[in-house]
């Protein structure tokens, strides 16, 4: 299930803070993405020149358990490339 972000404008120090209900996170992390690229946080500042549309285009929210999964996925694609490498460079 995912849940709608949270966006709130600043105009005293023009920006947007966008967050998500407590316990999730923000990403723009889309299936497909290279795992390695993928960053969930928990707040997230943007200079009020982006559209609010554009926000909501480009991130989402995602539950604590899809973090998790997101995170260990990417833990596991870093330890792979490494081992990879370091077979490489046995060589």
């Amino acid at each position: 299930m995912t849940h709608e972000l949270n966006i709130e404008k600043n105009t005293t120090y023009n920006f947007w803070k966008v967050s998500c209900p407590v316990g999730d996170y923000i990403t723009n992390f889309k299936d497909g993405d290279d795992i390695k690229e993928y960053y969930g946080g928990k707040e997230l500042y943007i200079p009020i020149i982006v559209s609010e549309e554009d926000i909501r285009a480009k991130y989402r929210c995602v539950t604590e358990s899809e973090h998790a999964a997101y995170e260990d996925a990417k833990e596991k694609a870093y330890r792979k490339e490494e081992e990879e490498r370091r077979k490489e460079f046995e060589k």
